[in-house]
């Protein structure tokens, strides 16, 4: 807060607010790869690549034949990233989701926590190629 007054900076301001969620962001990320990494050491080579040897021309088909991703599964991210920011959007303009879908008639209502539980299942961890100990938590 003091560096804000400093510095003239609005906190309720929405380049402010963004750049907060872009620094939270990166260092989950960042944390996120060093939880990975096999030591602290490899975390740091892992984490000086990254900004020294990133290239977008990385990211072609041999890449996602790699890590086992085909285009199903690339639509299947994209369906649910638009159904977040749907989500998002209806929660930023005061609408809650819960409420609104309690209200239904029952049969309505359990159709759709049954169909988002399928959707789930179906795409989530127990989709094509699931293996057990592959979650991020495994070597825990």
């Amino acid at each position: 807060r003091k560096w804000n007054e400093r510095l003239h900076i609005h906190a309720d301001g929405r380049i402010y607010r963004t750049l907060q969620i872009l620094r939270t962001a990166f260092l989950v990320c960042l944390g996120e790869l060093f939880f990975r990494a096999e030591g602290m050491r490899n975390g740091f080579l892992m984490a000086g690549k990254i900004f020294t040897e990133f290239r977008f021309s990385g990211f072609n088909d041999e890449l996602l034949a790699v890590l086992g991703i085909d285009v199903l599964d690339l639509l299947v991210v994209l369906a649910v990233v638009i159904f977040v920011f749907f989500m998002s959007l209806l929660t930023e303009k005061g609408v809650k989701l819960r409420d609104a879908i309690a209200a239904r008639p029952i049969v309505l209502r359990w159709a759709i926590w049954y169909a988002l539980i399928l959707f789930i299942v179906l795409f989530g961890a127990y989709g094509f190629g699931y293996v057990p100990v592959d979650p991020m938590y495994a070597d825990f």
